[in-house]
């Protein structure tokens, strides 16, 4: 813990009850509820049209294992939108999935004043940070997940882009989450979109 002492005027005074007013208002804003809020968007550009009934090919550009799990998830939306997939196809559909989990910062500070009967001349400030606090350690960590898609024509040509963010909090299961992005981003596949909300 750590204090810091300071003199305050007269004047100042009824600053220093705003402040500290404005500091406990965001503090109750703060606090974690029962269950994660979800916030997502999205934007697409569609450059060319797709023929249809193309064949894709797709490419996960992160090998891991929830990346692997979204394959079929993807090989399914194209389906639906009347397309096949296949290794050798001249259109390929790159997939790059993000996630990052980050915590809030951590400590409160807890703002004193204390003041005599001869006035508030020799009033005097004490704030405390607490690095420890039972509040800190409640914050509710969150996760963001970002998904990039994009059709290229031989690798190089781009005929469709197609971008989706979302954080949400970490105790979310990382494999329902990733799916409802790529199950909102591939509905509009194909599509121009321009900061679409995305679910919840």
């Amino acid at each position: 813990m750590s204090y810091v002492n300071a003199a305050f005027k007269p004047q100042t005074y009824i600053a220093l009850g705003v402040l500290i007013a404005l500091f406990w208002s965001a503090q109750a804003g703060a606090q974690p509820t029962d269950k994660p809020v979800s916030l997502g968007s999205m934007v697409a550009n569609a450059y060319s049209q797709i023929p249809d009934s193309s064949a894709i090919s797709i490419e996960i550009k992160e090998n891991t294992e929830l990346n692997a799990r979204l394959l079929p998830v993807i090989q399914e939306e194209l389906l639906e939108h009347g397309y096949t997939t296949s290794p050798d196809a001249q259109l390929v559909l790159q997939i790059s999935l993000e996630v990052e989990s980050s915590a809030p910062p951590e400590g409160r500070v807890a703002v004193s004043a204390q003041g005599d009967s001869r006035g508030l001349s020799d009033a005097k400030v004490t704030i405390k940070v607490d690095r420890n606090s039972k509040d800190s350690k409640n914050q509710a960590k969150t996760t963001r997940y970002r998904l990039e898609a994009n059709l290229l024509d031989q690798k190089t040509k781009p005929v469709w882009i197609g971008t989706a963010s979302i954080t949400v909090g970490s105790g979310r299961d990382r494999r329902e989450v990733s799916e409802m992005i790529v199950r909102s981003l591939m509905a509009e596949f194909g599509t121009t979109v321009r900061g679409k909300t995305i679910f919840e």
